[in-house]
């Protein structure tokens, strides 16, 4: 039985979802449901890499205008959504990947030279998205960005959380989410770093690429959320101690940042690990992730009557590695497979380990209101 506190959560209203298994929320989650993979080959330095692109949406573009592309079909569909919708104020979330936030070469050229700096990247972004929503006539109470690796939108919602406290909370908050790994930079860079999968590289991942956006609602707390809606509860991430997770490295990793992670979001949720049901988790099969898994559900298991019953739910061996936009992608088809009815969620763990070493959990479960 749950522990429930009165906590708010985030009930999940709408979603839409693009990645390398379709265009658009209900093929990626028919084709999910289905166990298809649409992984293909890119040549890059005359090596053959396995990918997972969602060709239909980004093509060939590349660097932030395959970002652009990415974000525009998972937002599009929302944007239209919201305008069927009572005009409120929103706050809006974007999650974006690492080099979203690193100065472009020349504002290190510049500041090197005693010349102004360039334009942050991120208020750019924060700028551009405020603009657009208001001219699709869309209110909008703020816009934060946030980059950075797995566990970006966990921060992001993080940050929701908290202005649920404010004196004016929003009415209703939209999460967007985007990353590729397929970008050939990216690629480039993960190759030469020996990080992704092929025979030489059994720990690599496939790079896969996604754009989700969820429209979330405030709610007092589950017991008000009706029983054919799923909410979110409030996330906890958790920074490195040494070895774990690690990358690239020898060292095996001994799972605390991991249980640090899952412990917080079970404790912000009022729930034991026993409660879970399910277990959605960024891993992919490889070893070091794996490794830091079960070393962290020993670790949270130690105490009886603690028990790990969750069935375990991986994307990203369908999907490929996503970066920043893991959270959002977990949330967007765990809706879709429960609201299509082809999976009982109750209550489930979402989780991310990043190469940083940084860990993020969240809960998410099915309201108990008649």
């Amino acid at each position: 039985m749950s522990l429930h506190s009165p906590s708010p959560v985030l009930q999940i209203e709408h979603a839409t979802l693009v990645t390398s298994l379709g265009d658009d929320w209900l093929t990626s989650v028919a084709a999910f449901t289905a166990r298809r993979k649409n992984f293909r080959y890119a040549e890059l330095d005359g090596t053959k890499l396995l990918t997972a692109p969602a060709r239909d949406v980004a093509g060939e573009s590349r660097g932030p205008a395959r970002l652009r592309e990415l974000l525009r079909a998972a937002w599009n569909p929302m944007a239209a959504w919201l305008q069927t919708l009572p005009s409120v104020q929103t706050l809006y979330l974007l999650a974006l990947p690492d080099w979203m936030a690193a100065p472009p070469a020349h504002t290190t050229a510049s500041s090197a030279t005693g010349q102004p700096p360039g334009p942050d990247p991120l208020q750019g972004a924060i700028d551009a998205f405020g603009a657009q929503c208001r001219r699709a006539g869309l209110p909008v109470l703020a816009v934060h960005a946030f980059s950075g690796g797995a566990e970006t939108c966990h921060t992001a919602l993080a940050r929701a959380f908290r202005t649920l406290g404010h004196d004016l909370p929003p009415a209703q908050i939209v999460l967007i989410a985007a990353d590729s790994l397929c970008d050939r930079d990216i690629l480039l860079r993960d190759h030469r770093a020996g990080r992704i999968y092929d025979r030489d590289h059994g720990s690599g991942w496939v790079p896969g690429e996604a754009a989700a956006c969820l429209l979330l609602r405030p709610s007092a707390g589950v017991h008000a959320v009706a029983r054919n809606a799923l909410a979110l509860h409030a996330p906890c991430i958790s920074d490195t101690p040494v070895q774990s997770p690690r990358w690239p490295s020898d060292w095996q990793g001994d799972g605390r940042a991991l249980q640090q992670a899952m412990e917080g979001a079970l404790g912000a949720a009022g729930l034991r690990p026993e409660h879970i049901d399910r277990h959605l988790s960024d891993s992919d099969g490889s070893r070091w992730r794996m490794e830091d898994e079960t070393a962290a559900l020993a670790r949270l298991t130690a105490v009886p009557p603690a028990q790990w019953n969750a069935e375990s739910l991986q994307p990203a061996e369908l999907l490929g590695q996503l970066g920043a936009a893991w959270g959002a992608v977990q949330w967007a088809l765990a809706e879709g497979l429960r609201r299509h009815g082809l999976i009982r969620m109750g209550k489930a763990l979402c989780t991310t380990q990043d190469i940083a070493g940084r860990c993020s959990a969240g809960t998410m479960e099915c309201g108990t209101s008649a």
